[in-house]
């Protein structure tokens, strides 16, 4: 009989040689060195191999003849067999322990990486293999006929980052943290346009400030961008792409780890993720992540607190289905907001006669400002199968954010050039929602074609009660500061609301899609229709008060041909669009945003390698902008052109070494906008070229064996920023980040350095009287316990 391709797959990557250089250690550790280096995964029971040693391993060996070296002389109760799968197994020696029973004791699997890894699962390396969040199923990436980053669990770890915007600075296409130092939010444009942000597949709550959510990394598995128009599956969707991060789930095999760590600015965090079965036969499974921070900021006295907790549980009532609850906590209580406080161009870009301001100058009042973020939500994931070829999934989640937020901030110099004016807007918002997504799936055969078709239906119900107001020197109530030797303590009158709006919004969508393989063909194709009703209460002045109904149609196709080696070229077409509520200034209902977009690309992973190289290069149009004409009259007159060319790579071409780099070019420009001033000028903060280079290794003997040490550098080039009459550009800048560590048994030690040699550059300008200064010097120290 002849082998099925995964079975074929399987022995050629179990019989592949690699060159092994691995020092002696704790037998555990050196099988899953053996299972990175061979390109298999391995899945090790921590009782099989506790407290068991390994010699050094060296040569030009299989697997299988790399774990017969592990295990030695001294682990003579173990054996190894080789099934006729290709799958490699560990056993007790049931001859040389005495015991029959011994067969049943925990084994130890090694198989294809590909075939284990699940699209929101773990991901052995820096490198994932499959994702769901371009097709809504479990798709390899070299299928996806569209560009999408993957940042693993184990690169955000390394990394040692603290925010969504830290672990996507090196991602192409993608400008991070564009105003700095900022302990509220991520900061990101994607392709040029700020992406939505979802969780585990579902949209977060939309409002005014509540969308800028900080979110945790050390809760994620990993994090997903999806660059350019995603309406085909998820509705509105920006046409720069989305952001999808995917919870940490609970697993099969016990995990145990706690983290400390400390560093600058006085920073101090500790970490807890446990999870495994909670009974013998894997029916229930849990995992409870949490994590508290107590630091200061890079602007002085600037707190940044922050509280996180995330259990979840898998029940199986059955072999063919699970569901996953899945709930988190999250508060952020700190005052003031970072490096984003609103710093004039004189002393910061441009020269002041007074000299530079200083990158820690906090120009709001400490005793004053508050910033105070609760976020929680509660759901599940349900998976039923009915047989091998049709299957069902459905998504729900509950979301509620509440904001309450003053800060008072510069907003320009005076003549003298040394007087700060300064405002204050105070901001008050609860956000919440409910998201559902049903997905049918069906894996079918006509002739030689094969087909993975998903009918979906989803909805969402938004609610956002925002109120603000504003004070100013100008108007009194804000008194000023000096910038070059500010005295704080003054007295802030809080204004009364000025603006206090209820906002709704309905949304229901239909969606179908069908990927269809013929020999090494695959058709992506994808078509939607929404239905979206928003309403605007206006509180103060209920006349001016808002409704109105969207529909809309969305898609995509692309195509990939998939060549034995690796290489897969793709082309694609798709749209997008977003409801905008209100009315311009004729009193006329504005119309959806629409968007498309033609992507051409091609991509490389070697069979059985951790390898992945991608090349994407797009033309990107938006119609029907809201834009301000000059007497500040809003109407949709704005369209946008973005064509660029993206380049990421990871690679590991020798055992312990990782290579990445990254490099995009971005020609934004604004075709059309209600302002003259506006047209022909590119989009703002988005740097025409930025640019990523790192490398990291692993020393595999010797002495120094398992110390690890690496280093990038990354590019951001020039930018412009919002205002139309100011004509300058904001620099662009280099910055170098280092790291290094060491793992012995089950400690991890490791040093995490971003802007090594403290570079102080500004991140962004918006206008003379928004500049912010882009992120100091951090060093955070990490120690790790597993068992």
């Amino acid at each position: 009989m002849a082998q099925t391709a995964p079975a074929a797959a399987a022995n050629a990557a179990a019989s592949a040689t690699r060159q092994y250089q691995i020092a002696s250690g704790p037998l555990g550790l050196t099988l899953t060195q053996i299972a990175q280096q061979s390109g298999q995964a391995i899945a090790v029971d921590p009782e099989l191999v506790r407290g068991r040693q390994a010699p050094a391993i060296s040569g030009n060996l299989t697997a299988a003849e790399a774990m017969r070296q592990a295990l030695g002389d001294g682990n003579g109760d173990l054996q190894l067999q080789q099934t006729g799968n290709g799958t490699l197994t560990l056993r007790r020696n049931e001859a040389a322990t005495g015991s029959a029973a011994a067969g049943s004791l925990p084994a130890i699997s090694v198989s294809s990486a590909r075939e284990n890894e699940k699209a929101n699962g773990p991901v052995g390396g820096y490198v994932a293999r499959r994702s769901a969040s371009s097709t809504k199923t479990d798709t390899s990436i070299l299928e996806t006929p569209q560009a999408i980053s993957v940042i693993t669990r184990e690169e955000i770890r390394d990394r040692g980052v603290n925010g969504i915007d830290e672990a996507l600075a090196y991602t192409a296409g993608v400008m991070a943290a564009g105003y700095g130092n900022d302990p509220r939010t991520d900061w990101l444009l994607v392709r040029g346009f700020k992406p939505t942000r979802f969780l585990d597949g579902l949209a977060l709550p939309t409002g005014s400030y509540a969308t800028e959510s900080r979110f945790e990394p050390y809760g994620l598995e990993r994090v997903e961008v999806l660059k350019g128009p995603s309406s085909g599956l998820y509705g509105q969707v920006p046409p720069g792409g989305m952001v999808n991060m995917i919870s940490k789930r609970p697993t099969d095999e016990p995990l145990h780890e706690i983290e400390v760590q400390v560093g600058t600015y006085g920073q101090k965090q500790i970490g807890l993720d446990l999870g495994g079965p909670v009974n013998d036969d894997k029916t229930a499974l849990y995992r409870l992540t949490a994590q508290v921070r107590d630091s200061n900021a890079q602007v002085d006295q600037v707190k940044d607190k922050r509280y996180f907790i995330a259990p979840s549980i898998t029940l199986r009532p059955s072999a063919d289905t699970d569901i996953t609850f899945l709930a988190r906590f999250q508060k952020a209580d700190t005052n003031g907001i970072g490096a984003a406080s609103f710093l004039p161009a004189s002393g910061t870009r441009d020269a002041n006669p007074y000299g530079q301001i200083s990158q820690h100058i906090n120009t709001g009042e400490p005793g004053y400002d508050y910033y105070r973020k609760d976020m929680s939500s509660i759901g599940y994931t349900l998976e039923h199968r009915f047989n091998d070829t049709l299957s069902f999934r459905q998504n729900l989640r509950y979301s509620q954010i509440n904001l309450d937020h003053s800060a008072v901030y510069g907003c320009g110099l005076a003549a003298d050039q040394r007087t700060l004016n300064r405002c204050l807007f105070p901001v008050s918002e609860k956000s919440s929602g409910v998201t559902l997504d049903n997905q049918l799936e069906a894996k079918l055969v006509t002739g030689a074609v094969s087909h993975t078709v998903l009918v979906g239906a989803d909805y969402s119900d938004q609610k956002d009660d925002y109120s603000s107001a504003f004070a100013s020197t100008a108007f009194g109530g804000v008194p000023t500061l000096d910038i070059f030797n500010p005295v704080y303590g003054a007295t802030v009158v809080t204004p009364a609301v000025s603006n206090h709006t209820v906002s709704k919004q309905r949304q229901f969508g239909l969606y179908l899609q069908d990927q269809m393989k013929l020999d090494q063909w695959v058709l992506t194709a994808s078509a939607r229709e929404d239905w979206v009703r928003s309403t605007t209460d206006n509180i103060l002045t209920p006349a001016s008060s808002t409704a109105q109904s969207d529909q809309a149609f969305s898609g995509r196709v692309g195509l990939n041909y998939v060549f034995a080696s690796g290489i897969s070229p793709y082309i694609a077409y798709s749209r997008s669009f977003q409801a905008n509520a209100g009315v311009d200034y004729l009193n006329s209902a504005l119309k959806p945003t629409t968007a498309n977009q033609t992507e051409v690309g091609v991509k490389y992973q070697p069979p059985g390698s951790t390898d992945l190289i991608t090349l994407a290069m797009y033309e990107l149009k938006q119609n029907n902008t809201v834009t301000s004409d000059p007497l500040f009259r809003q109407r949709q007159l704005g369209a946008t052109r973005v064509r660029g060319v993206e380049l990421e790579g990871k690679t590991s071409p020798l055992p312990g070494l990782r290579l990445s780099a990254s490099y995009a070019y971005t020609n934004s420009r604004i075709l059309a906008s209600a302002n003259p001033t506006e047209v022909d000028r590119p989009i703002p903060l988005v740097p025409k070229q930025q640019a990523t280079v790192g490398a990291d290794y692993v020393i595999q003997s010797g002495a120094l064996a398992r110390l690890g040490f690496g280093g990038t550098a990354r590019y951001v080039g020039n930018h412009v920023g919002y205002n139309k009459l100011d004509s300058s550009e904001t620099a662009g800048y280099l910055l170098f980040d280092a790291s290094m560590r060491y793992t012995i048994e089950r400690w991890t030690l490791q040093l995490n350095v971003m802007n090594l040699f403290d570079k102080r550059y500004v991140a962004s300008c918006d206008d003379l009287n928004s500049c912010y200064y882009g992120n100091a010097r951090t060093a955070n120290l990490t120690a790790r316990y597993e068992w």
